[in-house]
């Protein structure tokens, strides 16, 4: 089952994704309304989310419509009683010290979710730069691994002989 979390769409192609999950009777929980979520997340935003989510279960597919609420995964991930495994699709680890003490962001939720999750038993983010990858603490190297931009460029050459267009450009 997926789920989406509606915080703040406006990218043509995630509307269109919206509205083919409705069709489909996807849930859609719309938390544009609540203050103190957006890219930071205090404790009272963190409360506010969780009542939203609470009557959702964690399992499925979670289509999170900005990087300003990944760390909307962790709440999820919160919610599981059983180990896990957690693959991300980010350009960033997201794995930065907060730069506010008590925060949750888009930065450092997973090492967050790593440092508190003891559920958590191994993360593999796929598609963060090379030079991001590089300052990951070693101390996370047996639960994080790391399938990098590069590694999927050049495996598209390769492979498929397809060129994947620079998203920094």
């Amino acid at each position: 089952m997926g789920y989406i979390l509606n915080a703040c769409l406006k990218l043509p192609a995630l509307n269109i994704l919206v509205i083919a999950l409705k069709v489909y009777r996807f849930p859609s929980l719309d938390c544009r309304h609540l203050s103190g979520t957006r890219g930071y997340c205090d404790k009272e935003g963190i409360r506010k989310l969780k009542r939203v989510i609470a009557g959702y279960p964690a399992e499925g597919i979670h289509f999170i419509d900005s990087g300003n609420y990944h760390y909307l995964t962790k709440l999820w991930t919160d919610k599981l009683r059983v180990p896990f495994s957690l693959i991300v699709f980010d350009h960033h680890p997201d794995m930065q010290p907060p730069l506010f003490k008590g925060m949750l962001s888009c930065g450092s939720w997973v090492k967050d979710m790593l440092d508190w999750n003891m559920l958590c038993k191994k993360v593999v983010i796929v598609g963060a730069s090379d030079k991001l990858i590089r300052t990951v603490p070693e101390e996370y190297g047996q639960r994080v691994s790391f399938y990098s931009e590069a590694t999927l460029a050049h495996e598209a050459i390769t492979r498929f002989n397809f060129r994947i267009p620079s998203l920094s450009q």
